[in-house]
């Protein structure tokens, strides 16, 4: 899948999805929260998820569909339907974006995370250690500073195409 972040500085950032079938969907995304969306790419893509965020768009999901009311959503994107592995993103990326905005946690990623899936219920993945989180900070820091540089107009093109690891 093709994933499209387009700068528009006074209006935000326009992220276009191609899925591999060809067809598109694409959101306007508000001025601060393209990080969410750089680190779903970064932690889904090195870790390999299929069932996160973008690899549910790419199975034919439109952005719209995630930011329905919860009433109102398709019902395999009901909380309850979710796969486990989308429900493990969301909370990845908001702690990798609590991590990228204040230098850390003090405490091992890995930790804060099991804490957090503990909290809701939910098994931890084998395949986030400590080493792959680096990874996905580094590419997520990566991506900030490719995006930050784009002049308006400008996209920042990337490739979705995880491998799953083990």
């Amino acid at each position: 899948m093709k994933i499209s972040f387009t700068k528009h500085p006074k209006k935000g950032m326009i992220l276009t999805l191609t899925r591999t079938d060809g067809t598109q969907t694409w959101s306007p995304i508000r001025p601060g929260l393209e990080m969410h969306d750089l680190a779903h790419y970064a932690a889904e893509e090195i870790l390999g998820w299929q069932e996160g965020f973008f690899g549910l768009v790419n199975l034919g999901y439109t952005t719209e569909d995630f930011e329905l009311p919860r009433d109102q959503r398709p019902e395999p994107l009901l909380p309850k339907n979710l796969p486990v592995q989308s429900i493990q993103g969301e909370h990845l990326v908001n702690l990798l974006q609590v991590d990228y905005l204040n230098a850390g946690f003090g405490e091992p990623f890995t930790t804060m995370f099991r804490r957090v899936l503990e909290e809701k219920d939910l098994p931890y993945p084998d395949e986030v250690t400590e080493e792959r989180v680096i990874e996905i900070k580094t590419r997520l820091q990566e991506l900030m500073y490719q995006y930050s540089t784009l002049e308006e107009g400008q996209s920042l093109e990337l490739i979705f195409s995880p491998v799953v690891r083990k």
